[in-house]
């Protein structure tokens, strides 16, 4: 899949690969997620994206996002903001989506892979732009008919949280 010598960049859009673990009662080691990339190739960059709350209050995340700064992750976060709407339903926002592609388009003139872990319907046309600028580009979803189409055939390369059995417009292998 990758060569030693290549240059890579993995994305992890945190609640999306959370939420996809957690659903398959899974638990996510992320000191061996990178030292395995590290492993195929020249890690360029390995970030996280996670919204928090505003006055950064005790939050359970707070500790993992700040165990993967200090362990090499490039920890992005976003307040999530809350507002009210006219029929008095509080929501809730907190999407990292936008500071997602960016850094994978600045990233796309400096690496020859991108990893991207979500299943975010939101990052197709990203996904349909980085084919044109980087050798591979791979998706990572949390099961089979979960992220939106347009991820799945937009993507070069995509594989399951299921059964890490990868599948490929061509052939390739990744067990995590």
């Amino acid at each position: 899949m990758f060569y030693k010598d290549e240059r890579l960049a993995v994305l992890i859009d945190g609640p999306h690969l959370m939420s996809a673990a957690g659903s398959l009662g899974m638990h996510i080691d992320y000191k061996l997620l990178r030292d395995e990339f590290a492993k195929r190739g020249r890690l360029q960059r390995i970030s996280l994206y996670h919204p928090v709350r505003e006055n950064n209050e005790l939050i359970p995340i707070r500790p993992l996002l700040d165990w993967l700064q200090y362990n090499g992750f490039d920890v992005v976060t976003k307040p999530i903001r809350e507002f009210t709407e006219e029929n008095g339903v509080t929501r809730k926002k907190g999407n990292l989506d936008v500071e997602m592609a960016v850094d994978a388009l600045m990233l796309s003139q400096k690496v020859d892979h991108i990893v991207l872990f979500s299943g975010s319907g939101d990052l197709c046309h990203l996904v349909q732009n980085l084919r044109m600028q980087v050798s591979a580009y791979l998706l990572f979803r949390r099961y089979v008919g979960h992220p939106q189409w347009c991820l799945i055939i937009s993507g070069d390369w995509q594989t399951t949280l299921s059964n890490s059995q990868a599948s490929r417009r061509g052939s390739a292998n990744l067990t995590l």
